[in-house]
């Protein structure tokens, strides 16, 4: 591993400590408290940079629906829709973009903007790119 990708990589983990943390005090849960069986990336799955983006992306997903008291209304209707979790948005964005302009279209852009900007500083990741074009209004 470069440098480059040595960098990139430490800078998307603490990103996504920043994120999870601030996901965390939206939900009033200590970190201190979750067990090791509760973290979001298990131990023994292996750190691949796209596990790491999909994890990015579904933890900004929590972040701004809980925000905003959404995220487990849109997270069964995608399961309950599409027979598959949040963390599926990642690879399947439509599943998100249909689901919040059929439950929540007044706030759309609102919802797509926030996700959008904590996203903007991976925008160059080709899969996060996607994502984001895939979401947009």
């Amino acid at each position: 591993m470069s440098n480059s990708s040595l960098a990139y990589f430490i800078l998307i983990i603490h990103y996504s400590r920043k994120i999870l943390l601030d996901t965390l005090k939206i939900r009033n849960i200590s970190h201190h408290t979750m067990p090791d069986s509760q973290q979001f990336i298990r131990t023994q799955e292996p750190y691949t940079s796209d596990k790491i983006r999909e994890t990015l992306v579904h933890t900004v997903l929590e972040k701004t629906l809980s925000s905003i008291g959404i995220y487990h209304d849109i997270s069964s209707e995608i399961e309950k829709k599409y027979n598959c979790s949040m963390y599926e948005c990642y690879r399947h964005p439509e599943y998100l973009k249909s689901t919040l302009e059929d439950k929540h279209a007044e706030m759309y852009d609102i919802i797509t903007g926030s996700i959008s900007k904590q996203l903007e500083i991976f925008s160059h990741e080709k899969p996060i790119a996607r994502f984001l074009q895939v979401i947009e209004p």
